[in-house]
């Protein structure tokens, strides 16, 4: 029965791991299945770490935004190869790339407008994670929007180049040449 009808809306999505690799999988599977199923559904669902030493732990919203600082300021996805994003993207009869992978990279991408992010990361850290994880171009072009508006502290140039450095050492092309494509919509638009 439940192939003719589905089988229903996940419960909780869980890692067997506490390592960061498994902790940003962890978020982006979250992201892919908001992508697929609709925010609505996955919004608030858990997001379990079980292992037999410590076992069921819930990532709560405060963990989720520790672990992004933690993420964004700290590590480098260059130098911990359990960090750096996995997608495959084949090239068909080696012109262009597969639809299936670029799919999947969109549908992971994280959303870094979520309030609980906003209100804590700065700017250079929500960039560097855009960078070295991947974003939504919604949430790059608001990092960027803001930081043009802003006239003191940190400029355009400076989140860019954070968010440039942090998708080269990733080794994340596609998330680079969103940056730039993203920034340049961005800062050709007259001052506000």
């Amino acid at each position: 029965e439940s192939f003719k009808d589905g089988i229903g809306l996940p419960v909780a999505i869980f890692v067997r791991s506490p390592c960061y690799g498994h902790l940003m999988s962890l978020l982006r599977t979250k992201a892919r299945l908001s992508s697929v199923l609709g925010n609505q559904f996955v919004q608030d669902i858990p997001l379990l770490v079980i292992t037999p030493e410590m076992g069921t732990k819930v990532l709560s919203k405060d963990l989720q935004t520790q672990l992004l600082h933690v993420v964004a300021s700290k590590l480098n996805p260059f130098q911990n190869p359990t960090l750096q994003r996995k997608t495959q993207v084949h090239f068909e009869n080696n012109i262009q790339p597969s639809t299936p992978h670029l799919q999947q990279k969109y549908e992971e991408l994280l959303d870094l407008d979520a309030e609980h992010i906003r209100e804590i990361l700065t700017p250079e850290e929500r960039a560097r994670l855009a960078g070295g994880f991947g974003a939504t171009d919604d949430s790059v072009a608001h990092i960027l929007m803001d930081a043009m508006q802003q006239q003191q502290g940190t400029t355009l140039q400076d989140i860019v180049n954070d968010g440039l450095s942090a998708a080269v050492r990733s080794g994340d092309y596609h998330t680079s040449r969103q940056l730039l494509i993203l920034y340049s919509l961005v800062a050709s638009r007259p001052p506000p």
